[in-house]
């Protein structure tokens, strides 16, 4: 709950970005979760309640994107669990009920992707733990209870891993914490929760 510290390593010293008082300037949340860098150098902070900050180191100037029901194209849920920053300049943000959300600069807006049983290539569950992109440019999506997503960026849905307990060769478990990828891309690492570290084999 104390906000973001930097750490500078020529002295040794943390400064740190206080939470904005009422009406003030400043981080909207102290809860941090989360740290992305986008392609023009600028810092997103997900924080636990308070969505988004965006801080551009060149003017300090602190941008804040929130959840707001009455208009569509913001976040969906100011519980930001994960970010990502992806190689097109979209940034992804993981929420802990509310989705995955995408910010496409040249929109200017978010979308949202949720979880929806009738309709085959949703997202597996509405709550994001982490995200990850591969050496491909494929963006992974690590979910709570929904197990591993894959994005398919050309039919702009996802594929689904996840537990069977019939099957030894399925992911363990369906809590995602963790996703890391191995030398030459060919392998995934998938950390979950109390069910052990997964190795997927891309190529199969």
């Amino acid at each position: 709950a104390g906000g973001v510290s930097r750490w500078d390593p020529a002295t040794w010293a943390f400064g740190h970005v206080p939470v904005a008082p009422a009406g003030g300037e400043g981080l909207s949340n102290g809860y941090v979760t989360s740290f992305a860098e986008d392609q023009a150098g600028r810092l997103w902070v997900g924080t636990m309640g308070g969505g988004i900050n965006v801080f551009d180191r060149s003017t300090g100037e602190i941008r804040h994107y929130r959840r707001d029901a009455s208009r569509p194209g913001g976040l969906a849920d100011d519980r930001v669990m994960s970010l990502l920053c992806d190689r097109s300049g979209d940034v992804w943000a993981g929420t802990m009920g509310g989705g995955l959300s995408r910010f496409q600069p040249s929109r200017g807006s978010f979308r949202t992707y949720r979880e929806d049983p009738s309709r085959p290539g949703s997202l597996s569950s509405n709550g994001v733990i982490s995200l990850f992109e591969d050496d491909a440019g494929t963006v992974w999506v690590g979910t709570y209870r929904g197990g591993l997503d894959r994005y398919n960026r050309g039919t702009d849905s996802f594929t689904s891993y996840r537990n069977v307990p019939s099957d030894p060769g399925s992911l363990s478990g369906d809590i995602v914490t963790a996703i890391a990828e191995g030398p030459g891309g060919t392998v995934l690492w998938v950390g979950t929760e109390g069910a052990g570290l997964n190795r997927l084999d891309k190529s199969s």
